[in-house]
């Protein structure tokens, strides 16, 4: 096995087990969706701000690509 495939072998472990923890605490849907409402103000605005530059890239190069 090269590398590379170790490389992912190790990563998707590492996201499978981060999930498995995190849903020990996660027990309902509000729990999921507003993280259990224990996020601070700083985490918010990052994970809005990310939301809003992924959407923009995913809709800007759509439009990119139209125009080209």
């Amino acid at each position: 096995m090269t590398f590379l495939l170790w490389g992912i072998f190790v990563y998707l472990l590492v996201l499978l087990i981060i999930g498995w923890w995190v849903s020990r605490y996660i027990k309902t849907e509000i729990d999921y969706l507003l993280a259990g409402r224990k996020l601070g103000y700083v985490f918010c605005t990052f994970t809005i701000f990310a939301t809003w530059f992924g959407f923009e890239s995913v809709i800007g190069s759509s439009g990119a690509i139209y125009d080209g």
